[in-house]
């Protein structure tokens, strides 16, 4: 059974149990509340993510698109 996210802290959850099915070798940081929500190693790169449930939230939280490489949501 899915199990469906409803919020960020779930979203943060689920993206730890299942980084390395999305192609990230590491977590370098982990904090909810501090942008981008973590530090990745994909590679040999370090990669900034910001997890949203939803996508518009993105632009409504005030976040700069240039300060982050990668956006992960639940709902477009």
């Amino acid at each position: 059974m899915v199990k469906k996210i409803r919020s960020e802290l779930e979203l943060k959850e689920w993206f730890i149990n299942n980084f390395e099915s999305l192609g990230y070798s590491e977590i370098i940081r982990s904090d909810i509340g501090k942008f981008p929500d973590f530090i990745l190693k994909g590679g040999e790169k370090e990669i900034k993510v910001e997890l949203e449930t939803l996508s518009s939230n993105f632009l409504l939280h005030g976040h700069n698109i240039n300060d982050v490489d990668e956006v992960v949501c639940v709902k477009k």
